[in-house]
């Protein structure tokens, strides 16, 4: 659930250092991406909307399809220019060409205008355009975007191919996905209340030892038998760490948002 580091940028108090967003370090030098945490494999093409977003090539963060033109993923996953990432859909196993997969480029990124204010990584939410749409199939479809009255289930589902243990793990081959369960907002506030702000723009999950991790961030927490968009992977104190559970991005808080977006 925790996301993948953010840059720390200047004026940045080093106490809320460990609730940034965590990159993979190979492409960025500062530690921690989002991976999946006591999980089991996906079943293979289980979430067609899934993205592989590569940085310079290489695994970092994933994403959401919401239209053919349209992917939705965490802000901190998008601060380099556009034509540093590829996305990928249609993709189980990242070592292997399955036939399945469309690759993608970015033509156009469009960050959440709140995005880290009034506190950091609050609006933890971008979309961006692809250079040509998708084609939807049997491997490869949008997700569902809950509207703005949706109740957060009691338990959830998150999936991506980041680390597979924390603090030191490696990060999935294949498309990995976690059960966990909702914590109330107030339990979640009080849990952050040393690392980072919990705002109404937030949502959080998880259990000792079932989390999102590093190189989850950006990718989907799904409710119900629809398995719509009820979070994206934005930011934790470590990973699946008794007391600390996963903080998303709330889809459902940005729905207009993401539309009129879309839209315009």
């Amino acid at each position: 659930m925790k996301s993948a580091t953010i840059f720390l940028l200047l004026g940045v108090v080093a106490a809320l250092a460990s609730a940034m967003p965590k990159l993979d370090p190979a492409i960025f030098q500062v530690a921690d991406p989002r991976l999946i945490i006591g999980g089991v494999e996906a079943t293979r093409h289980e979430f067609p909307f899934m993205i592989d977003l590569r940085i310079d090539g290489q695994h970092n963060c994933g994403g959401s399809i919401v239209s053919p033109d349209w992917v939705v993923t965490a802000a901190h996953c998008s601060t380099f220019l556009a034509n540093r990432y590829t996305l990928v859909a249609g993709e189980h196993n990242l070592t292997l060409n399955e036939g399945t997969e469309q690759s993608r480029r970015v033509a156009a990124i469009v960050r959440h205008p709140g995005y880290n204010r009034p506190t950091p990584l609050n609006n933890d939410i971008a979309l961006m355009r692809v250079d040509r749409p998708f084609e939807f199939n049997e491997f490869v479809g949008p997700v569902v975007i809950p509207d703005l009255d949706f109740v957060p289930t009691a338990l959830a589902t998150a999936a991506g191919w980041g680390m597979l243990d924390y603090p030191i793990g490696d990060l999935s081959d294949v498309l990995m996905k976690v059960e966990v369960p909702f914590v109330e907002q107030e339990t979640c506030r009080i849990a952050n209340i040393d690392v980072n702000p919990v705002t109404d723009t937030m949502v959080c999950y998880g259990v000792v030892g079932k989390d999102s991790c590093k190189a989850d961030s950006g990718g989907p927490l799904m409710c119900g038998s629809d398995n719509a968009l009820c979070g994206i992977v934005s930011w934790g104190e470590g990973c699946a760490l008794d007391g600390y559970p996963g903080v998303y991005a709330k889809t459902s808080y940005f729905a207009e948002w993401i539309r009129s977006t879309i839209a315009a």
